[in-house]
């Protein structure tokens, strides 16, 4: 790899702006940004960004010019970042990374962002709208280009950056990234261990003799299959990221046992608390 690329995807209020600039700086790589394509093709046609992003509601051959821009610079003989939502589509050979945030967290960072040009009334409406804005945006990718930016297979690393700072997500992406570029293994999904949901009644010896954490997907939720003591240690320790090893398929064979007790005692033992408890915990 004479000159290896990163692109870095993400949810709104994930930090990927403060992240790419310190991955900027430690790894002395260009930062490119989908918002600085559109400034330039805004430019070209004699608009402003807002008057683009309205055109583009009716004019498709827009977002193909950003994206053929995305697939003409990733070609080029240069280090870059993309900070764009769909590089790791356009520019395939980049290592990619998307980084996760709790919405409520997310709600939070861009209520008090003051450089952000929206502006809300409270939290909740922000909430709200990020919601909506991640709903509207993945039903257009899906009809427009048949890709969900949001499907965490599609990505080489995956870090959680609810309860951890952006040095420490921009530490753990230059790990990976430079074990990716010699052809080496690394950890490929890092989460927040006060998110994880526990899936039975724990107690201080359970899993030790685990060799490792299985974390299951269902939607925008983490369970512990494998490894509640490890996650309880990482919370003791006040850890902002854990290694996990991500699953997809399962849900169905243990929804029927996953208790609100479960939760409480979780609570209790490691003394957190959950925002609000899925619906699916009876």
């Amino acid at each position: 790899m004479d000159y290896p690329k990163l692109s870095l995807t993400g949810d709104l209020g994930s930090g990927k702006s403060a992240v790419s600039k310190l991955l900027s700086g430690q790894l002395d790589m260009r930062i490119v940004s989908t918002g600085g394509i559109q400034r330039e093709i805004a430019a070209k046609h004699g608009m402003s960004t807002l008057e683009l992003n309205e055109y583009t509601k009716t004019h498709p051959e827009i977002d193909d010019e950003i994206d053929g821009k995305v697939t003409e610079m990733a070609a080029l003989p240069e280090s870059l970042i993309f900070d764009s939502r769909l590089a790791w589509h356009f520019a395939p050979a980049t290592f990619k990374v998307y980084l996760l945030v709790d919405a409520w967290v997310a709600a939070e960072r861009i209520f008090n962002d003051n450089r952000t040009s929206e502006q809300y009334n409270n939290v909740n409406e922000a909430l709200d709208k990020i919601l909506a804005r991640r709903k509207s945006e993945l039903e257009r990718f899906k009809a427009y280009y048949n890709i969900d930016y949001a499907d965490l297979g599609n990505y080489d690393l995956v870090v959680e950056t609810t309860k951890a700072t952006p040095e420490e997500v921009a530490e753990c992406i230059i790990h990976a990234f430079n074990a990716w570029t010699q052809k080496k293994a690394f950890q490929q999904c890092w989460l927040a261990p006060r998110s994880l949901f526990p899936t039975r009644m724990v107690c201080c010896s359970l899993d030790k003799d685990r060799a490792s954490l299985e974390v299951l997907q269902y939607n925008r939720d983490f369970l512990i299959i494998n490894g509640h003591g490890f996650v309880c240690k990482a919370i003791a320790a006040n850890d902002s990221l854990l290694a996990v090893t991500l699953q997809k398929q399962g849900f169905d064979e243990i929804k029927t046992s996953l208790r609100k007790s479960f939760l409480k005692q979780w609570e209790d033992l490691n003394f957190v608390k959950f925002r609000e408890y899925p619906a699916y915990y009876l």
